[in-house]
């Protein structure tokens, strides 16, 4: 069996590089979705807005219709 996937959004900032990383893992579905764009959102808008957002997924494990 393997392990279970992290679930939740995840945001961690380099101030190196001014890049914003927000991991995905677990399911998708609406309320991810919804807490993905208010973390990604709130980066953008604060005092120091990252030049550069990656979303990584790899921990993903499904995604619903209504987390797209």
């Amino acid at each position: 069996m393997s392990a279970p996937h992290p679930t939740g959004v995840r945001p961690s900032a380099d101030p190196r590089t001014a890049t914003l990383t927000v991991r995905v893992g677990g399911e998708l579905d609406d309320a991810c979705g919804a807490e993905l764009t208010a973390v990604v959102v709130a980066h953008l808008t604060g005092p120091a807005p990252p030049r550069a957002v990656r979303l990584d997924f790899r921990d993903l494990a499904g995604i619903e219709p209504l987390g797209l």
